[in-house]
């Protein structure tokens, strides 16, 4: 669905506002132990109810990280575990370098992984998405079943040049990326069954991990004590475009947004980004270079998007 088009639906039903990636990157320091950072990392999207999977590392044949977290089945209770397996669409691709597999053949007579079926949130079972990779042209496309180990040392062992892919399923929730980096024999795989498109997100994270560079980790949604003189400075009315323009007012320790006769209070989780109770919508308000707040950037949940609201002079 289009990003404006999804931000005006939610912000006149519930003001559920949509992001920008214009701000100031919050570095995280880097540990000795880049497990406990993976940890931090894949704990604080699935409490932000934004991740619920597998995470999976593989470097050559070791295996650097393996997170399962969350529900497969949410209607059975049903956990993901490191047996959890996930449906492959696969197909004849000789021609990019993958060579046949027998023990794959002996299931089902395909060689590598060109798309993803997934463990169901709604208690229906695996179910087949497919990756949007061209299929090689008389190729017979079928499925297999994988843990995330056996997707990664099928990835390792048999793809020769660098693989980087990701995808959102925004009418059934489900996010997935997959990168191989043959240089550095480095397999990063992320599945997640949840209704959010962090994914790909997680991957550029966990890869700045492992290589101690620095990552942006997402807040999390407590209340941040601030200045009340501060929440003033962020008062006023901002416009997204010609049709949306809303009022923003300083309280005692909150902020309030009006659109019409639609209020909604933000929840200060630091001292310039605010969230909403009622979904995974936040705002976060921005500086131009004399230090004045000219813009608020509108937030779905996600550290980047393209939705930035103006302050009206």
């Amino acid at each position: 669905m289009n990003q404006t088009k999804y931000f005006l639906v939610a912000l006149l039903t519930t003001l559920v506002i949509a992001c920008n990636s214009e701000h100031k990157k919050d570095l995280i320091l880097k540990s000795a132990d880049k497990s406990i950072e993976i940890d931090s990392l894949v704990i604080r999207y699935m409490e932000l109810g934004r991740f619920s999977g597998n995470v999976f590392i593989m470097k050559a044949d070791d295996v650097v990280y393996e997170q399962e977290i969350g529900l497969a089945n949410y209607e059975a209770k049903k956990a993901f575990t490191k047996k959890s397996r996930f449906k492959v669409a696969v197909s004849d691709l000789k021609k990019a370098g993958i060579k046949e597999l027998p023990e794959l053949n002996q299931k089902s007579n395909q060689h590598l992984v060109t798309g993803y079926l997934y463990h169901n949130y709604r208690g229906n079972g695996l179910e087949l998405e497919a990756i949007a990779i061209p299929p090689v042209p008389g190729a017979e496309r079928s499925f297999i079943a994988l843990s995330t180990q056996e997707l990664a040392q099928l990835i390792n062992t048999q793809v020769k040049d660098s693989m980087n892919f990701s995808g959102y399923l925004e009418n059934d929730g489900f996010s997935y990326a997959v990168q191989y980096k043959p240089a550095s024999q480095t397999t990063i795989i992320v599945l997640s069954n949840r209704r959010h498109p962090v994914a790909d997100e997680m991957v550029t994270s966990l890869e700045a991990i492992l290589e101690s560079k620095p990552y942006q980790l997402p807040l999390a949604r407590k209340p941040f004590a601030i200045d009340s003189t501060l929440l003033k400075e962020y008062a006023g009315f901002y416009s997204l475009n010609e049709q949306v323009k809303f009022e923003v007012v300083a309280n005692k320790e909150h902020l309030s947004v009006y659109l019409g006769p639609n209020q909604v209070t933000l929840i200060p989780q630091s001292d310039n980004q605010f969230y909403m109770m009622e979904s995974d919508a936040a705002m976060r308000f921005l500086r131009d270079t004399t230090g004045t707040v000219n813009r608020a950037a509108l937030l779905n949940g996600f550290i980047e998007s393209d939705q930035v609201a103006y302050r009206i002079k």
